[in-house]
């Protein structure tokens, strides 16, 4: 059932108009529904409600929301209304039993605190499932702080191409040269569609290209290994 406290506050609160504060009402009233499809529905309807009294209503229902689909929508919506009063919540559920309640916890951090939330998405590198993984390279590239690119160096040796392949472009992106020497330690990746991108990532970050194109068989790219350890030895001394 929800909140008799937040019913109790409507009627002072101040909306844009009746409509509005009838729809409140309503998705209020629609949290305490037993079907989670319900509540997930109500909780999409007080996303679109800028209002302080939904971003109390959502953080009050999430800690006792028992559906995992539900409580995702809860993390969406109060990334979506955008109150800091939603960070401390969103925070939480970075470490919620599920991985789609978690992966939208980090873009939510993102969407929420911007850069200044980077250690705080820093801190799910090492999450079990690979969507969050990847979603941390992801956000940390979109950040924009270079500094923060050697803090992905571990996704290059993920288990996971898909991962290894956000960390490699959120790298690329980043531009910070401290990260060469762990890509040059990848152009010999499994995936292919991975090595083309740390090639990419260190070309981008060097502003060097060490042939005319990427290497199209194991030969080649030995070569072009070779030279790139050489070349970034070489630059070590100088």
């Amino acid at each position: 059932m929800a909140p008799k406290l937040e019913f109790d506050r409507v009627e002072a609160a101040r909306f844009s108009g009746f409509v509005e504060k009838a729809q409140f009402k309503n998705a209020l009233s629609d949290l305490g529904h037993r079907n989670s499809a319900v509540r997930a529905v109500a909780v999409k309807a007080l996303s679109k409600i800028d209002h302080e009294l939904s971003v109390r209503a959502i953080v009050v229902h999430f800690s006792g929301e028992p559906a995992a689909e539900v409580r995702k929508e809860c993390v969406n919506a109060l990334a979506t209304l955008g109150l800091n009063e939603a960070i401390p919540v969103v925070e939480h559920a970075l470490n919620d039993s599920a991985a789609n309640v978690r992966l939208a916890a980090t873009m939510g951090i993102y969407r929420l605190a911007g850069a200044a939330g980077a250690s705080t998405i820093i801190g799910m590198l090492n999450d079990e499932s690979v969507e969050v993984r990847r979603m941390v390279a992801c956000c940390t590239g979109w950040m924009g702080q270079a500094r923060m690119a050697v803090e992905l160096i571990p996704l290059l040796s993920d288990e996971e191409a898909r991962v290894r392949r956000a960390a490699v472009e959120a790298m690329g992106c980043l531009g910070d040269r401290g990260v060469v020497s762990a890509l040059i330690e990848r152009l010999n990746d499994a995936d292919e569609s991975a090595r083309k991108k740390v090639f990419e990532a260190v070309e981008k970050i060097t502003g060097k290209r060490m042939g005319k194109r990427y290497p199209e068989n194991e030969e080649e790219r030995a070569r072009a290994i070779a030279r790139w350890r050489h070349w970034w030895k070489w630059q070590a001394t100088i």
